[in-house]
């Protein structure tokens, strides 16, 4: 859950979470 909201904060997030 927390890293959805952080990725839809910043897009750099959901490439760092998905590597």
């Amino acid at each position: 859950g927390m890293y959805m909201t952080v990725a839809q904060r910043s897009p750099k997030t959901v490439l760092a979470a998905s590597a």
